[in-house]
């Protein structure tokens, strides 16, 4: 990571350590409150979010990881992006820690309102992560129910602001963008009727880097089942690519086999 970089040249240049939290994850969750997301849909997010984090399956993920520590920060945005939970990160290391986090978020107060501008999301979650804390990976978490309609038309398929926000989150060192899309009625979902398909919008301008995935639901009222899960996947590092072996490598393990069956019959005989 580019801010981790800068951070060991800092300290060779002074001779000073720099002291800092490390943890195995650190996870911005990018909450859509946007005027489209009444009442009743953030109280389901909400409390969704913070049932996921009393779940013992995935505290369990966290205490398993190399360090057992992850951070995380929460974002609203709608027409603008802000900080929630005072802009503080949460660092989780024991089931306590997480049971503090989700009696946050239960009472966490709505920010923001209006349009839906996924790239200040974007922004505020990618300058997050400038902060004193130490990560394996840094991943920001989408929870969506529409397209952006600020810096692009309302039903635009493309939109270039979000994917140049989104190229710039890596460039910055993000590792992962993910997304949880929501199907909105007949505009924002992936039925015939949808406006605006959001498995293809959220591949195409918004999720980025190795193993990232955009997964929808139908409604708000399943948030809470698909959160955990995606929680989950997130905080367990993505497993090695498996190395192709060459042609001639097969050629040999088939010209080994040979032997070993030519051997066992002349034992035979």
């Amino acid at each position: 990571m580019l801010k981790h970089l800068v951070m060991a040249a800092a300290v060779g240049l002074s001779g000073t350590a720099v002291m800092a939290t490390t943890v195995d994850l650190e996870l911005v969750l990018v909450t859509d409150v946007s005027g489209s997301v009444d009442a009743t849909d953030y109280n389901l997010i909400r409390n969704g979010y913070a049932a996921a984090f009393r779940d013992a399956g995935l505290i369990d993920t966290i205490l398993n990881g190399a360090i057992g520590k992850i951070a995380v920060q929460v974002v609203h945005f709608g027409s603008s992006a802000t900080v929630a939970l005072d802009g503080a990160w949460t660092i989780i290391d024991s089931v306590a820690s997480s049971e503090a986090f989700a009696d946050a978020l239960e009472t966490m107060t709505r920010v923001n309102g209006g349009s839906t501008n996924i790239v200040s999301g974007m922004v505020a979650a990618t300058a997050a992560f400038a902060n004193d804390i130490e990560s394996t990976r840094q991943v920001i978490d989408f929870a969506i129910d529409g397209n952006d309609n600020v810096n692009c038309g309302q039903s635009q398929a493309i939109c270039g602001p979000v994917q140049d926000a989104r190229d710039a989150a890596i460039v910055a060192g993000v590792d992962a963008i993910n997304a949880l899309l929501i199907n909105d009625r007949d505009f924002f979902g992936d039925d015939p009727a949808d406006s605006v398909k959001a498995t293809p919008y959220a591949q195409n301008n918004m999720i980025a880097g190795p193993g990232s995935f955009a997964n929808l639901i139908e409604g708000f009222e399943d948030f809470e089942t698909a959160i955990k899960s995606k929680l989950v996947r997130e905080i367990k590092p993505p497993g090695p690519t498996p190395i192709p072996l060459p042609a001639a490598g097969w050629l040999l393990i088939a010209g080994l086999a040979g032997l070993g069956a030519l051997a066992r019959r002349r034992a035979a005989a």
